[in-house]
């Protein structure tokens, strides 16, 4: 008898769990309300600074020509070592030691 009283008390929802007019719905824990909420200010204050930008359009016309400047100097650094280790090489060289004498005996 003690097998039918756990089952008694045992109530399980019928079919897949989750789906469902019987499904077992979790509870919302206070942690994940809160994350939620530093989700959505976050989300807010992300679409804050996209409405209204730092720079406006006269300050960020030409800002980046300092930054263009130090790019072409490192440009400059790299093209030798660039040059020197990559060389597209084709099959053909790679393969070159093994064709000893182009007769075959």
């Amino acid at each position: 008898m003690r097998l039918s009283a756990l089952l008694y008390f045992g109530k399980k929802p019928h079919g897949i769990k989750y789906r469902g007019k019987y499904r077992v719905v979790r509870e919302i824990k206070t942690s994940e309300l809160r994350q939620l909420k530093a989700e959505y200010e976050r989300t807010e204050k992300n679409m804050l600074y996209l409405r209204h930008p730092y720079l406006t359009i006269e300050q960020s016309f030409n800002h980046m020509s300092r930054e263009d400047r130090n790019k072409s100097f490192w440009e400059k650094v790299r093209k030798p070592r660039d040059e020197r280790f990559s060389n597209h090489v084709t099959l053909a060289e790679r393969l070159i030691n093994l064709k000893v004498k182009d007769a075959w005996e």
